[in-house]
């Protein structure tokens, strides 16, 4: 099974490069995942890992920062996630990107067997809150549609939406996560425009006077 880990760029943090470490319930610690140089490294936003089990992983920098922690099961279906869009156009219907009310619709998932023919169904999908510091999950219930309409719920936090194989006709997962947080919309204009500067009237406490 291939795992694919995608995170910042190192430089985005101010530190050189990661290793990656998985938790070994046996010893109940952390180890590096090595080859003969010893951990292994990525100077890039990116890891590729064959593996034959599950496991639960996590990032460590150059200078000892500690990523959050990543769980995934073993599949032996034998699938591939190749491709999606996420659409938040001003075409979607409602409030324009990024105020809330802003749609995000999943779509052209593109999931192919190892002989490279495509499959269609068999997964299902779930969207999540994600604290952006800590990256913690949470459910956003009944959220398992394609189409998510933001909400003020979600001001503060990044948005992610998981595509999960049933299990018999698709294996593994993919999850695509929105950096970005919707915003509150401040209804108000500006007036009184001079070279000396401008009057703006916050519209959702204007009285009239």
């Amino acid at each position: 099974m291939v795992v694919d880990l995608y995170f910042p760029y190192p430089f985005d943090l101010g530190v050189e490069y990661y290793m990656i470490q998985y938790y070994d319930s046996l010893s109940s610690s952390w180890v590096y995942i090595e080859d003969y140089e010893g951990p292994i490294r990525s100077y890039y936003d990116n890891f590729s890992l064959v593996m034959s089990g599950g496991m639960t992983m996590r990032l460590v920098t150059d200078t000892g920062l500690v990523s959050n922690e990543v769980s995934f099961n073993y599949t032996d279906i034998d699938t591939r996630f190749a491709g999606y869009y996420l659409d938040m156009s001003m075409d979607m219907d409602g409030p324009m990107y990024p105020f809330v009310g802003y749609r995000m619709e999943l779509g052209d998932i593109s999931i192919y067997d190892l002989m490279g023919q495509p499959i269609t169904g068999g997964y299902s999908l779930q969207w999540y809150r994600i604290n952006p510091y800590t990256f913690e999950e949470t459910i956003i219930v009944g959220a398992t549609n394609s189409v998510y309409v933001t909400t003020m719920s979600d001001v503060g936090y990044y948005l992610m939406v998981e595509v999960m194989g049933d299990g018999v006709h698709v294996g593994g997962m993919m999850r695509i996560l929105v950096e970005d947080s919707p915003k509150i919309f401040n209804e108000g204009y500006i007036t009184n425009v001079t070279n000396m500067g401008f009057l703006f009237i916050d519209a959702t406490s204007f009285n009239g006077d």
